[in-house]
């Protein structure tokens, strides 16, 4: 039985590079703007959470892999009603929207590849430091030995489509034992991750097809097209045998922890977890204001208490791993 249950949200990945759920539209509405040209970009990329990050050039090589399945037309509406609609996150748009599905899940995979970055994990220095680096914290309470690792009896459901975790975790084993691809996955699965809404692939190059490399931005049209294909709406989820999976999970937990998470109602009516069992949850909530963690508390009363912190010090402070 997996006693601990983290469930990431969108800032659980932020310090590694990947983008807030506004931050994805917005680079979504980058990458999709039919008028885009090099001084449109000059003059927004202060504003923009890609914050001059790629130029002009490779943002128009984006638009053009869109080009090549929707029509210029299809795209300009798809923009138009995203940028009108002022959602908080894309996945809330296909909910609303489920006409522009396939060039969301497209624009999903082009704006989360862009984002993926080695160096936001492991800095190219080794005088970098990472701010809220939870991974590493998280690693050093797991333990020293792969026997530690193996019996962590630790289990993550995230929202997020990205690979971070995934990559860091690989990683770390690989290079902290000194073992092969294979026996590297092996160790790896013994602390399983599921993604409610899918990734964009595995990090692992034994996984039948579905090998991504991490950080990887050249990518053929054909396969980001197949690519996409791997993230899932909220109805194709409920479907699914990851929902069963992720059910039996939480009945199981006796602790639960919320890291980076929005607590969006669609997403906690996902999770359906209710009140099932004595059991510990709780969650990060930084950022938010009095008024809305009491509405939370409103909302959900079975999470006992919101902590007003970033990842790193939500663990350090709040989580037990004994």
């Amino acid at each position: 039985m997996n006693d601990t249950v983290f469930i990431l949200g969108a800032g659980a990945s932020m310090p590694f590079g990947l983008p807030s759920g506004k931050e994805l539209i917005q680079s979504i509405l980058h990458i999709t703007d039919p008028e885009m040209d090099e001084k449109r970009i000059l003059m927004n990329e202060q504003k923009s959470y890609m914050n001059g990050r790629f130029t002009y050039g490779f943002l128009k090589k984006k638009f053009e892999i869109l080009k090549n399945t929707f029509s210029n037309n299809e795209i300009f509406t798809f923009h138009e009603a995203l940028r009108l609609s002022n959602q908080s996150s894309i996945d809330n748009f296909i909910r609303l929207r489920k006409e522009y599905e396939d060039i969301s899940k497209l624009s999903i995979a082009i704006g989360i590849l862009m984002a993926e970055n080695v160096a936001k994990i492991f800095p190219e220095r080794h005088y970098s430091y990472l701010h809220d680096n939870w991974y590493q914290y998280l690693w050093s309470k797991i333990g020293n030995t792969l026997e530690d690792y193996s019996k962590s009896r630790i289990s993550i459901i995230t929202f997020n489509y990205d690979r971070s975790l995934e990559y860091y975790l690989s990683t770390v084993i690989k290079n902290s034992f000194s073992l092969d691809e294979r026996k590297v996955e092996e160790v790896f699965r013994s602390l399983p991750i599921f993604h409610v809404y899918g990734s964009l692939g595995s990090v692992f190059k034994g996984s039948n097809n579905e090998y991504l490399p991490y950080g990887l931005n050249n990518i053929e049209p054909s396969l980001l097209k197949y690519v996409s294909q791997r993230i899932s709406t909220i109805h194709e989820f409920i479907d699914s045998t990851i929902a069963q999976k992720v059910e039996s999970i939480l009945t199981k937990a006796s602790r639960i922890y919320f890291l980076g998470f929005g607590y969006h109602l669609e997403n906690m009516g996902v999770l359906n977890i209710g009140e099932k069992g004595n059991r510990h949850i709780i969650g990060s909530a930084y950022e938010f204001v009095d008024k809305e963690i009491d509405e939370l508390k409103r909302y959900f009363p079975y999470i006992s208490k919101y902590y007003n912190m970033k990842n790193l010090d939500f663990i350090r402070n709040c989580v037990s791993f004994k």
